[in-house]
């Protein structure tokens, strides 16, 4: 190979390939933020329910003849309940990761030349 023949990009050509490649994570990042909040969203509608649910079973057991029926159900809620708060918490953190990378693109592209 003649090294008098090595030649490079042009600089415009770099920056337009950055410029595309920041463009797909931009797209990528806002999909997946999407994503994560329509879960979110869905997950605290059934959350509000069953805290609903289970307020109604508790007034309920306390005038209802069985109980441990009742108890079942509300230990059920329960169960839902905390399943829903720790998935949202993680979700919470998940949404925060994808916003930080669309200010990370964001404050990329305003200090540089792409």
């Amino acid at each position: 190979m003649n090294a008098w023949n090595f030649r490079i990009r042009s600089r415009d050509r770099d920056k337009e390939t950055d410029r595309r490649r920041l463009d797909r994570l931009a797209e990528l990042s806002t999909t997946l933020f999407h994503e994560v909040r329509r879960e979110s969203d869905g997950i605290r509608r059934r959350y509000e329910a069953a805290v609903g649910d289970a307020a109604f079973a508790m007034e309920a057991q306390a005038a209802e003849s069985d109980q441990r029926k009742l108890e079942g159900r509300i230990d059920d809620l329960t169960g839902t309940v905390l399943s829903c708060e720790a998935r949202l918490r993680d979700l919470d953190v998940q949404a925060e990761f994808y916003q930080d990378i669309l200010q990370r693109i964001a404050t990329y592209r305003s200090s540089s030349d792409v």
